[in-house]
C-alpha cells in the first residue's frame, strides 16, 4: 500500500493528513466532495477533488469503493539460451 499522504482544502482550511482509505471513507460519509481541493505529496499542487482518481469515483457513493492496488510486475523470465546442436536433433525427432 502507498504511503502517500492526502490533504483536503475547504474554505481556506487545510485538513489532514489522510491515508487514501481514510479519505475515501470521509468522502463516502459526505464530509468532502466536489468543490473541495486535494493535495497529495506525489503531485505537489492542489487539484479539484473531483478530478483525482480514485476519489472522483467515490463522490456521491455511500459505500466505500473497492480500490485494487496494482499488482507488482511479474519477474522477467530467464533469457532463452541457444540450444546445443544435439538438443535440436532430439527436438526434431532425429536419431542421436
Amino acid at each position: 500500500m502507498s504511503d502517500t499522504r492526502f490533504f483536503v482544502a475547504r474554505d481556506g482550511q487545510e485538513i489532514g493528513p489522510f491515508t487514501r482509505n481514510e479519505l475515501l471513507r470521509a468522502i463516502a460519509d459526505g464530509r468532502y466532495g466536489a468543490g473541495d481541493f486535494l493535495w497529495q505529496d506525489s503531485v505537489g499542487e492542489w487539484l479539484p477533488l473531483e478530478s483525482v482518481q480514485p476519489f472522483d469515483r467515490q463522490i456521491g457513493q455511500t459505500e466505500v469503493i473497492d480500490v485494487v492496488e496494482p499488482a507488482p510486475a511479474p519477474p522477467q523470465p530467464p533469457p532463452l539460451k541457444t540450444p546445443h546442436p544435439d538438443d535440436v536433433r532430439i527436438l526434431r525427432g532425429a536419431p542421436v
